[in-house]
């Protein structure tokens, strides 16, 4: 009740705009406890913001903890692939040294071989040459040695029938031992 008549005595006082000195020092309290409820308000948002700030930025530190692994495995998995990559190129590099090196060799083969098959087609060629003059000689030396043969026949022929001749001249009668030694006399001239 005592309020109540301070606040009907305040509320005349303020038409009238005469205040005593309790009234306006009463009235400085409640405007400072107002500033200070205010105040309160305001500190209790702030640390409400503070605290929310908090969480996010332990939300933050935990994305970005999270954010520094993922980017530290992409690192090490990027690393990873430009050794493999690297060792890849290496490889592919020797093998097509080595590759160009079997290449060169097979041509240098190559260029023997048919080096080799030009001298080898040369020396065919002349054997067949030679080949071919021997054939000729020997059919050449055939032929003569085979009239040398058919003449030779010839003069036995002639020279058996006239030794045949002369001794069935000289062998008049017809005894067995005339007829061996005629054929005796011819195997001999055979």
């Amino acid at each position: 009740m005592l309020t109540r008549s301070i606040l009907l005595c305040y509320a005349q006082r303020l038409t009238t705009n005469h205040f005593p000195p309790q009234i306006t020092a009463l009235d400085e309290v409640t405007t400072e406890l107002s500033k200070q409820r205010d105040a309160i308000r305001e500190v209790k948002a702030t640390h409400k913001a503070v605290e929310d700030n908090r969480i996010q930025a332990a939300a933050i530190g935990a994305d970005l903890s999270g954010l520094g692994r993922q980017a530290t495995r992409w690192e090490e998995k990027l690393a990873h692939l430009r050794s493999t990559s690297r060792s890849k190129c290496e490889a592919m590099e020797e093998s097509m040294i080595k590759t160009q090196e079997e290449l060169r060799s097979v041509e240098t083969e190559r260029a023997e071989g048919i080096a080799r098959a030009e001298v080898a087609e040369t020396e065919v060629l002349r054997l067949a040459q030679a080949v071919k003059v021997q054939v000729d000689q020997a059919i050449s030396e055939r032929n003569e040695m085979l009239g040398a043969f058919q003449q030779l026949e010839g003069a036995m022929v002639a020279h058996s029938e006239s030794l045949r001749t002369a001794m069935m001249s000289n062998c008049t009668d017809e005894t067995p031992a005339a007829e061996t030694n005629i054929m005796s006399l011819m195997e001999t001239s055979c």
